[in-house]
């Protein structure tokens, strides 16, 4: 019959992964918890995308020790709605700022 149909369509491929702020130089008190932390110096995390806007990023925080002294590694993650992942890698440190009772 000789029947033709066409149609265009435009795809938006996003390749992009978001971008991921975090400051470098957080702490926080000894003793606190994932669910309660006493920030002396806060993560700060903050995630944008070019296509989603701001989006949440997700703070591992595993391999901190709440009640011991020290420095941990704590990383941050970012993902877009199209899968791709933006990955930081950054310090916290656990300090004692309470004075000594006598």
């Amino acid at each position: 019959a000789g029947n033709t149909a066409s149609d265009e369509k435009t795809f938006d491929i996003d390749y992009t992964v978001p971008t991921l702020t975090v400051n470098q130089d957080a702490s926080a008190e000894v003793n606190s918890t994932e669910a309660n932390i006493g920030w002396i110096k806060p993560l700060n995390v903050a995630a944008t995308d070019t296509h989603d806007g701001n989006i949440t990023p997700v703070v591992d925080y595993s391999k901190v020790k709440w009640d011991v002294l020290g420095t941990y590694p704590v990383t941050v993650t970012a993902t877009d709605a199209s899968g791709n992942k933006a990955t930081q890698t950054v310090n916290l440190r656990i300090v004692d700022t309470t004075s000594p009772t006598i």
